[in-house]
């Protein structure tokens, strides 16, 4: 507008781009920028029909140019008019005009390029053929590179749309988190744009562009994508045992108390069958036995209980446990069975939470599929380095992480932001099946603790505190 303006000598210029419906045909104009070096002017945007009746809608509409000596002595036949409602309310006074329409190359319409009042040595002159070629040049130029701007924002949008979709659907194999990644992703950037405007400390000179928060973003909410290579059993698992486990032990001991009964019935019948009076004591020997049997029977199932449910095992809960594993029942036919099979006993002796080693490791085995996953996308330059701040998310100063073990120096400063606001959402999250929230003051006090402990980085915690960093995602 400014080059339009300069090479035509016209003294004030407007733009109007146009709207479109999901078939992308044009519907309306919506006035988007003026300039004028003869008064300030600021106008807010507004909309007007693409059809003959104003200047800017015959052009769109008819997609031809429109050269004007005065816009006050238009000829009454001709079907569009001029508004004078600008010039009433600025006093300006608007004369001669050049219109043209920015088309693109598949003869789109783009646009509408508005010059008025040619102006030379202070005279107000009438715009020329030669200026509507080099207008038209101009406005073709410039509609390349909207519709360049438009295309990279559509490119955008989707990209972003296909983010969000994937994490949805990483979301979707595991309810319990639903929204942790979006969370997570607020307190980054939010975490992030701290430390480049603090003036002090280690990070005083570290500073982020607008496209290096971008891609922090991006990683922030892909940090977990490699849950789609995780079983979803692990996923959701909430007890030591997977559900269909502790149902076939529960049948198992059905079928233990169901042998044990037919052991009573039978012996209780053959001491009824004597009918000697001396065999009353011991049938009410019998059955006291089978009494305490069946207590025992369902000890065995609370012990069972108790070891499934993911707290720390206590010394005696794990005494009672080792008892258990001794235990065979038989079926039928008489073939004998353990009640817990090696798998099941592994499981249950797990001393904290629900997973075992095997599964802990599938579990940390989604940051390294994270990875995978990134560096099979082209991303541009100016996300290049997602993938790696992705990968060290779990990782600790001390080099205690995963899933390389990498220390301080080597943890790119993203991932060291991303892995206090991971680790705090989940600590506040709301009830999962295998913990419960925790409170706000008490997840904060462990994020102090780990970053005593050179887990975390004492700066970015306390600063995530000072800050109130955490506010931007609870209530």
């Amino acid at each position: 507008m400014e080059k339009s303006r300069q090479f035509l000598s016209a003294d004030a210029a407007s733009l109007f781009l146009a709207e479109m419906n999901e078939e992308l045909n044009p519907t309306h104009l919506r006035f988007k920028l003026a300039q004028n070096q003869s008064i300030s002017v600021h106008l807010e945007e507004f909309l007007i029909p693409i059809n003959d009746q104003s200047l800017a809608g015959y052009v769109a509409s008819t997609k031809s140019a429109l050269q004007i000596e005065d816009v006050y002595e238009l000829p009454p036949h001709l079907p569009f008019h001029f508004n004078p409602d600008f010039d009433r309310n600025t006093g300006y006074k608007s004369q001669s005009l050049l219109s043209v329409p920015m088309i693109d190359h598949q003869d789109r319409l783009i646009g509408v390029v508005q010059l008025w009042n040619k102006k030379i040595h202070g005279k107000i002159r009438s715009f020329t053929e030669s200026d509507q070629k080099l207008l038209a040049s101009l406005s073709s130029q410039a509609g390349v590179a909207i519709e360049n701007a438009r295309l990279y924002e559509d490119i955008r949008k989707l990209f972003e749309g296909l983010i969000k979709a994937s994490v949805l659907a990483i979301e979707a194999r595991d309810p319990t988190t639903r929204g942790h990644s979006e969370r997570v992703a607020v307190l980054t950037v939010a975490l992030t744009q701290a430390v480049d405007m603090i003036n002090h400390g280690p990070y005083k000179d570290v500073h982020f562009c607008r496209e290096d928060i971008q891609a922090i973003e991006y990683a922030a909410l892909l940090h977990d994508m490699g849950k789609i290579g995780v079983p979803e059993a692990i996923l959701i698992k909430a007890k030591k045992l997977y559900p269909w486990e502790l149902d076939i032990i529960r049948e198992r001991i059905e079928c233990w108390k169901y042998s044990v009964e037919m052991d009573f019935f039978k012996e209780k019948f053959l001491l009824m069958e004597a009918a000697v009076p001396f065999r009353r004591k011991e049938l009410g020997q019998l059955e006291s036995k089978f009494k305490t049997k069946l207590k025992e029977i369902d000890h065995v199932l609370e012990v069972i209980q108790q070891c499934n449910e993911p707290t720390v095992l206590s010394e005696r809960v794990s005494q009672d446990l080792k008892s258990l594993s001794q235990i065979q029942i038989y079926r039928s036919d008489s073939t004998p069975i353990s009640l817990l099979d090696g798998d099941q006993l592994e499981r249950l002796s797990i001393p904290k939470g629900s997973l075992s080693p095997s599964e802990r490791r599938w579990i940390e085995s989604h940051v390294t599929h994270t990875y995978q996953l990134m560096q099979q996308i082209p991303w541009t330059h100016n996300l290049r380095k997602l993938p790696e701040i992705a990968y060290a998310h779990h990782e600790k100063l001390d080099g205690s992480g995963y899933p390389r073990g990498i220390c301080s120096n080597d943890i790119p400063l993203p991932s060291k932001i991303m892995a206090i606001c991971d680790i705090f959402d989940a600590l506040v999250a709301s009830d999962r099946p295998y913990k419960k929230a925790i409170a706000l003051k008490d997840a904060l006090r462990i994020l102090e603790l780990e970053a005593k402990d050179q887990k975390l980085d004492e700066h970015l915690v306390k600063l995530f505190i000072e800050q109130n960093i955490f506010e931007r995602t609870t209530p």
